[in-house]
């Protein structure tokens, strides 16, 4: 399952823009593209998408997400973490 079909189903929207997006620790909540839990013990990226939506990824997710969205839709990517 790509990260975009979990798109399909209503979690990410593929066009959507996040922006910014901060990397911090995990606290337990679930990854927006994959569904999982997002460990203390892991880092998240944190964006604010569609009408004040807060996404939370996995790093790896996050990625695989990115990459796929600027893929389907031409769109550069101009994602860079704010580290705070």
């Amino acid at each position: 399952m790509t990260i975009l079909r979990n798109a399909d189903d209503g979690h990410v929207n593929v066009g959507q823009k996040c922006l910014p997006f901060f990397l911090r620790p995990g606290n337990g909540e679930s990854c927006v593209a994959c569904s999982e839990i997002i460990a203390e013990t892991q880092f998240a990226m944190e964006g604010i998408g569609a009408q004040r939506t807060v996404l939370q990824f996995h790093v790896g997710c996050f990625s695989l997400w990115n990459i796929e969205r600027t893929a389907v839709t031409g769109i550069e990517s101009g994602v860079q973490a704010n580290r705070s």
